[in-house]
């Protein structure tokens, strides 16, 4: 998927200092786990030197 249709798709990204190799991050909310409101959890997204996806990923911080 190119660039452009994954930021139609989801929108400007966030601004964060936090996965500064991603090229776009997206705050997801506090993790889902039994003790909740410890970390966050992130949307990341990478695209390859041909500026299509190449891996997206739910990480925490």
């Amino acid at each position: 998927m190119p660039a452009d249709s994954v930021l139609l798709l989801l929108g400007p990204a966030d601004s964060t200092t936090y996965f500064q190799d991603a090229d776009l991050v997206y705050y997801l909310g506090p993790e889902r786990n039994l003790i909740s409101g410890v970390d966050s959890e992130w949307l990341v997204v990478y695209f390859g030197p041909d500026r299509r996806l190449a891996r997206a990923a739910i990480v925490t911080d």
